[in-house]
Parts: C-alpha cells; sequence; structure tokens
C-alpha cells in the first residue's frame, strides 16, 4: 500500500497555526496576530536555537544536532522532527558574514530586507508550519530551500572580496566567530540541565544532552574543532591574495569537511553492524538472492509478499521486492480506514491547539501476518520463511516417511518452494491461494461504510475502541468481507445505486470461520525438551512424546517454564479434533504477544497422505518468526487483538505453546518466566470450505485475466455476464484512472472507486473488455503549467536585467 503517497491529512497543528492566523487577522484582532507571527519555533527553547545551531555548526547524524541533543529518560538521543542543519561548510559561513557586513556598507536595503525576512523564518513558527501544514508536526527539513540562497550569498562575496575595504572581512569574520561563540554559550544558558514542560503532542523534547552524548561520547571536540575551523578560514581569506590559491584552498576546505563531516555522520549515527544489519549476512544474502531470481521470471506482475522475521521497518526496500510488513514513512493516508479494518493502524486521536481541534493520524502501519483473507486481499504471492535452527525435523517431522509428504512451514497448503531448502536461512514458496497474474476481482456483495457522523474513523467496519473479542472478530469478518464484498464510501453510494446496483448491510461475523472454545493444560517434561528429546535415553521422539511422559500437568496457571513446560490448547467439548477435513483447516488464533508471552506456537495432529494411510501426532504447522516481528514492530494502540494465521495440512489435535528460553532472563528449569496471555481465542474453517469459497473468485466471471504491469500502468481483461464492481490489489490514490475498451472499437473511463477503505475499485462493463489502468500524478499538468509561468517570469526577469545593465554601462562608457 505505498504505491503513491499524495494524500495527507485533512487537518493538523500547522494547519489549525495557520488557520487561527488568518483569523486573527481577518478580525482585526492584531494581539493574536502578533503573537502567532512571532511565536517561538515549537513553542520550545531548544528549537529556537536550532537555527543557530544548525547554521554554525555542522551536524553529525540525522537525529540530532552537535552540541545540543534531545535526550530521553535513559540519556540516549531523543529524535525530534523539529530539527535539521543549515550548515554550509564554514568558508560559506564566513562569507555569508562577510557579506552582510558588505552590504551594510553599500546600503543594499534589498539585501537587509531579505536577511530579515529569512532571520523571521528562521526564529519564527511560520515557516515551520507554513511548508508542512498538511502534513502534521512542524519539521525544520524546509531549511533546504535556503542552502542555496545562503551558498549564492557567499560566493558574490567572494567575487567582490577583493574590492572591499580591509575592515569588511575582519568585521564579518568576527562577527562570525562571535555568533558562534555566543551560540555555544546559549545552549549553556538556555538548554544544559534543565527541564522543559510538554507543550505539543508528539517529538516533544523535555531534556537535552549539552554537549551531545553519542554512544557514551562526547561531541564536545566539535565546538573547539568548528571554531578553530572559523579562525583558520578567517585568517585565509584575510591574507591569502591570489585569486587562484584563494579558490583552491577554499575548495580544499570545502572537500576536508565533506569528507570529515559525512563520516561523522556514519561513526556517530549512520552505521550498523555488517554481521547483524538486517537479520545478518546469510539472511540478508538468502532473501536478496531469492527475490533477484524471482523478480528475474515474475518482473511483469503485481504482486506483494511476506518475509517472516523482517529486522528493519524498511527492509523489503533493501530485498528488493513489495512487501508488507510495513507502511512506513511513505504512508498513504487514502488507505488509513483499510489499514483500520485490519488494525494494523491505530486510528487519530484530537488534540486541541489555537483554538482548533485536530487529529493526529499515525503515519506508519504494520500488518506483517499470514492472515488469510488479508492475504488474498494484498495479493502475497511469495512467502519467506526464516530458518530456525530448532532440530532435525524442522520443515519436516521426525518420522523419515511422512517427512517426504508434509511441510511444516506455516504457509498456505500445497504452496510450492521456489527458493531454498531445509538447511538454507531463508525458504520461499509461492502461494496456492492467489491466481499466477492476481490483481483483482468482481464482488458479490456492496456494502455501506456508513460512516459515524460524530467520529472520523468510525462506520459499520470499524468500531473504534473496542474489546479484544470484538477487535478479533471484527478482523476475521472484516478481512473475509475484502474477498465476497466491498465496502463503498458513503459519498459513492448513491452513484452505484443509480447504476442499479443493491446493497446489503454489514454482516456481524465471518460466515466462513467457526468459534472453537478452547481448555488449556499446562504439561511438564523436564527430561523431555519441546523437540521431544529425551535427556534420558539421549533419543529425540517428535513433538508429541511429551503428552504422554510428562512429569505432571495442571489446568490453572498464569505462567509456565520456557522449554520445559507446553501449554497445550484443546478443544473445550472434547473432540478429539479441532477440524474434520483430513486435508486440513485454517486457524485464526488470538494470542496476545508481548516480551512476558512471547512463544512458538505449532499445530500437532493426524497427517493423512494420498493413498489414505493417517500418520497421527505429527507436527503439522510451525510458527515463530512472524509472531515476535510482529510484537515489535506493530504500531501501539492498533489492534487489542493479535491474531495470526495458520495453515495445518491434517486434523489438529493439539494447539501448543512453548517458550524459547533465549527470550526470558534466568528461565531455568524452575521458573516460570514465560506468562500466558490472558486473551486467546481461535476460529477454525475446513480446508476444503476455504479453497471453495476463494476458488470462486478466480473463476472468469469474477477473476482479472491477462493482467501485465508496470510501475504506473496495468493491462487487463475480463468477460463478466453482467456489469460488476471490482476491487483491485493496488492501494488506492485519486491518481489511478481506468479506460475500458471494448471489441467494436469504442472505449470509455470506468468510474473509479475507492473500495475497503483503501484499495482502487472501478465499475467493470458486461462482456468481453481489455483495460488500460493508469497512474497520473493529481493536478500535475495545474502544477505544470504554473511552474512554466513561474520559470518564464524569471528568464523574462534576467534577461531584462541583463538589457538594463548593458545599456547603463553603454551610458557611462558614453
Amino acid at each position: 500500500l505505498r504505491e503513491s503517497s499524495l494524500s495527507g491529512r485533512t487537518i493538523s497543528i500547522g494547519a489549525a497555526y495557520l488557520n487561527s492566523l488568518k483569523t486573527s487577522i481577518a478580525t482585526f484582532d492584531f494581539n493574536t496576530a502578533f503573537a502567532r507571527l512571532f511565536e517561538l519555533v515549537g513553542r520550545h527553547p531548544g528549537r529556537e536555537l536550532q537555527g543557530l545551531i544548525g547554521f554554525f555548526y555542522p551536524t553529525y547524524g540525522y537525529l540530532a544536532l552537535p552540541i545540543a541533543s534531545g535526550m530521553n529518560a535513559n540519556g540516549g538521543i531523543q529524535y525530534d522532527a523539529w530539527v535539521a542543519s543549515l550548515f554550509c561548510y564554514t568558508p560559506c559561513v564566513i562569507l555569508f558574514w562577510i557579506a552582510f557586513v558588505s552590504s551594510i556598507r553599500r546600503k543594499k536595503i534589498s539585501h537587509l530586507v531579505a536577511f530579515v525576512l529569512i532571520a523571521y523564518l528562521v526564529f519564527t513558527n511560520f515557516a515551520y508550519y507554513f511548508f508542512y501544514a498538511f502534513t502534521g508536526d512542524g519539521y525544520g527539513r524546509w531549511y533546504i530551500v535556503l542552502v542555496p540562497i545562503i551558498i549564492y550569498y557567499a560566493c558574490q562575496e567572494l567575487d567582490r572580496l577583493k574590492e572591499e575595504p580591509k575592515w569588511v572581512p575582519i568585521s564579518g569574520a568576527a562577527t562570525s566567530l562571535f555568533l558562534a561563540t555566543l551560540t555555544w554559550i546559549l545552549c549553556i544558558v538556555v538548554l544544559k540541565d534543565k527541564t522543559f514542560e510538554t507543550s505539543l503532542t508528539t517529538y516533544w523534547v523535555t531534556r537535552y544532552s549539552v554537549p551531545s552524548v553519542v554512544n557514551g561520547h562526547s561531541t564536545l571536540w566539535i565546538v573547539y574543532f568548528q571554531l578553530g575551523m572559523d579562525l583558520a578560514v578567517s585568517f585565509i581569506l584575510l591574507f591569502v591574495k591570489k585569486r587562484a590559491i584563494l579558490l583552491k584552498t577554499l575548495g580544499g576546505i570545502v572537500i576536508f569537511e565533506t569528507i570529515l563531516w559525512g563520516n561523522m555522520s556514519f561513526a556517530y549515527m549512520g552505521t550498523w553492524n555488517y554481521n547483524g544489519w538486517n537479520g545478518g549476512v546469510e539472511y540478508r544474502n538468502d532473501v536478496t538472492e531469492a527475490f533477484s531470481k524471482i523478480n528475474s521470471f515474475d518482473g511483469n506482475a503485481f504482486y506483494r509478499a511476506f518475509v517472516e522475521g523482517m529486522p528493519e521497518n524498511n527492509a523489503q526496500e533493501v530485498f528488493d521486492f513489495n512487501g508488507t510488513s510495513n507502511f512506513h514513512s511513505l504512508f498513504n493516508y487514502d488507505v488509513n480506514q483499510l489499514a483500520l479494518y485490519s488494525h494494523m493502524n491505530r486510528h487519530e486521536y484530537q488534540s486541541t491547539a489555537y483554538e482548533q481541534t485536530y487529529y493526529n493520524k499515525s503515519w506508519s502501519a504494520f500488518y506483517g501476518n499470514k492472515r488469510i483473507g488479508a492475504d488474498v486481499a494484498f495479493n502475497i504471492k511469495y512467502y519467506g520463511v526464516k530458518r530456525e535452527g530448532y532440530g532435525d525435523w524442522e520443515n519436516c517431522n521426525v518420522n523419515p516417511e511422512i517427512s517426504k509428504y508434509l511441510n511444516t512451514d506455516n504457509v498456505p497448503w500445497d504452496s510450492t518452494l521456489v527458493y531454498g531448502d531445509a538447511s538454507m536461512k531463508v525458504r520461499v514458496y509461492r502461494s496456492s491461494l492467489v491466481d499466477e497474474n492476481s490483481f483483482g476481482h468482481a464482488v458479490d456483495e456492496l456494502y455501506k461504510e456508513n460512516r459515524d457522523p460524530s467520529s472520523t474513523y468510525v462506520d459499520d467496519f470499524y468500531s473504534g475502541n473496542s474489546s479484544t473479542y470484538e477487535t478479533f472478530n471484527e478482523i476475521n469478518r472484516n478481512e473475509e468481507v475484502y474477498t465476497k464484498g466491498a465496502i463503498v464510501k458513503d459519498e459513492d453510494v448513491d452513484a452505484l445505486l443509480s447504476e442499479g446496483f443493491a446493497f446489503s448491510s454489514a454482516p456481524a461475523k465471518s460466515s466462513l470461520l467457526k468459534s472453537v472454545s478452547l481448555k488449556k493444560t499446562i504439561y511438564r517434561h523436564e527430561d523431555t525438551n519441546f523437540l521431544g528429546f529425551s535427556s534420558k535415553d539421549n533419543k529425540t521422539y517428535g513433538p508429541a512424546y511429551f503428552l504422554n511422559h510428562s512429569e505432571s500437568k495442571r489446568n490453572t496457571g498464569v505462567s509456565y517454564v520456557p522449554d520445559y513446560e507446553t501449554v497445550v490448547f484443546t478443544p473445550s467439548d472434547g473432540s478429539k479434533y479441532f477440524n474434520s477435513d483430513p486435508s486440513g483447516a485454517y486457524f485464526s488464533f488470538l494470542y496476545n504477544f508481548s516480551n512476558l508471552t512471547k512463544t512458538r506456537i505449532y499445530l500437532i495432529g493426524d497427517y493423512t497422505d494420498d493413498n489414505g494411510k493417517t500418520y497421527e501426532d505429527q507436527l503439522l504447522s510451525y510458527d515463530y518468526n512472524t509472531m515476535t516481528a510482529y510484537q515489535s514492530r506493530k504500531v501501539g494502540g492498533a489492534s487489542s487483538a493479535d491474531v495470526f494465521g495458520f495453515y495445518p495440512k491434517g486434523r489438529v489435535k493439539y494447539i501448543c505453546l512453548n517458550a524459547k528460553p533465549s527470550d526470558y532472563s534466568n528461565p531455568g528449569k524452575e521458573n516460570e518466566a514465560a506468562s500466558i496471555s490472558s486473551s486467546y481465542g481461535l476460529y477454525v474453517a475446513n480446508r476444503s470450505d476455504v479453497e471453495e469459497f476463494y476458488n470462486k473468485y478466480k473463476s472468469e466471471n469474477y477473476a482479472l485475466k491477462d493482467v501485465e504491469y508496470s510501475t504506473n500502468k496495468a493491462t487487463f481483461s475480463s468477460n463478466f455476464d453482467s456489469k460488476k464492481v471490482v476491487v483491485t490489489t493496488l492501494g488506492y490514490d485519486a491518481g489511478w484512472k481506468v479506460f475500458a475498451h471494448f471489441e467494436d472499437g469504442s472505449s470509455k473511463e470506468c468510474q473509479t472507486l475507492k473500495l475497503d477503505g483503501g484499495f482502487v475499485g472501478f465499475i467493470a462493463p458486461q462482456g468481453k473488455v481489455s483495460y488500460v489502468m493508469k497512474y497520473q500524478t493529481p493536478y500535475l499538468k495545474e502544477g505544470a503549467i504554473l511552474a512554466s509561468l513561474a520559470v518564464l517570469s524569471l528568464a523574462t526577469y534576467a534577461v531584462a536585467r541583463f538589457i538594463y545593465q548593458v545599456k547603463k554601462k553603454e551610458k557611462e562608457l558614453a
């Protein structure tokens, strides 16, 4: 859902600030207008000083400035999005102030007005909110527009330096050195050992480290080094008279500083341990190689992939595949409701500033799961399984005969291994749930979202602050709806009614999945670990061995011993199996994960081969890395229910939890270090029912065929028996357009829709139709016209000024 990120927030604190300013001016409330116009940057002394710090001192990383960095409760660096660098290297800093003195000497009023305006923008709130009014909090990144101005102003002075009276460069250099020293003094006086009360909702820094301390190392040397550089460059500008030597010397200094500060940025904040970065060398190489091969033969299809244990926020970009693990940074707000429907994101909350309510939306969302309804909707075509290294029966069972048939990796049944084997760090499977070129399908049902008028996010499919079990039901219901139906925005309902479509009421629950009550038993097997390895005779008997060889068992307790106790869930009604289909089932398992409840989850039961032979008490499905990655990277407040999908290939008897000792401190045989989540539950559907349900939408009367996809364009066809609403797997953005081409040579644009809170949908005609789907940036033409007019105006001004200067010189010579 990262295909585009053009949509923003309808209102943010920046917009609230600008609205307040506009209203105060319109109502002649000049006191309020003055207060807004000259408000402290970010309402924070540290942010007020950042312009000085960022201009006079080089940065050494992307999180904080060197002589005053935000400090968290643990003494580490606290990120502040307002912080940015204005440092243009020492020669430009010195020349800038020499040019300032020169402008005063030459009475260049226009220069001084520009200087005052820039100082106003840097040291008041206006620019920080103006440039980012609809994207959230204030940002210092707008400084980028000042950098070329500073460099241009400094270079003009360099050309003029030889003509200046000697006192001008001396005064400018002295001013620069004085202000750099004053900046350091102000940081000590204003920020050092001070605590600030929280004023804004995000990125608020309550304490500063002055100077900054990174990984236990002080950056005070940067202050002394930079002041020394200021002195050195000042002497060079004052005493080196030959222009050629001066230019080479200044150029050498800039090169030196570029190398120095570029490396310092990495040394302090920009390096990762090569052996551990993005899962380590073996994991990283395997995933990269796997998707390099997959992309070579699957390059014209649109699909997503899921890889267990995704180690970093944007790791899929490193590995070059379209993932679902997160929508960090480039989150498209037009898919926010979809993210809420699957509880991948928290809903926005209201804050008040400048007498106006605004909404704080989360700018990232996280899925990273294997739930069947979401995976089909997202078109998850490949699953990467991270090798666990837990014993002889990884990806198999102890019984060598059954290991030939039964894959225990938690991937959809009949998925095909396309990369790797049991010995490799990553194995990649081609999913059996989606077609080769799946891109979208027609739906049977349409549902109104029925947005609550008093809320910006509550509707019939997202209730907001629901309980754990209500959320569990909501996830299962919604992710089934993604396939059989489409949730339609309220403003599009009338248009679809006029096209002859009917609407159904929102279903109360999933029609495919059935709730199963669970009975909990804790088995103690001190002489047998979870692999079934017995320390008595040094043999491995398999994962179900402990059931009949346990020292004790109990039905109560909220914690257990990692590795040497196993929590087992069975049907509470006494049934032998959770499912009746011998070929398998889909399990939607609720188990809330935290650092205290982290565990392996695996399913044991009976497997029946193609010849009808049944193997009892086999490992049918295993997972660990999916849950641990989810637990560490899920969005806070997104869901009160952690729901995981499992695909056992047989009839399941036992759902087992066995914690890893390495996940807990002091995990000895007597220490019940692992807690049992108080929130657990189960929905089950037989494999035959699941496949019948999803296969329907792969048929010719539903599926889009002949799909070819490239960046910003897709072509496909359909042959429907009637006009239908189609939902694609693309994340919605207003720039997508769909054009239908008919057999008689005619064509028309199809009405596009935002469906299910965030997928591109459209109305498809009856019969054989081919389509071209294109993306064009909204308002691109209008923006190009305005930009062209601006360039033309600037060029006209430059030519007119040039002609004026030429004629002026001709007059002077005459």
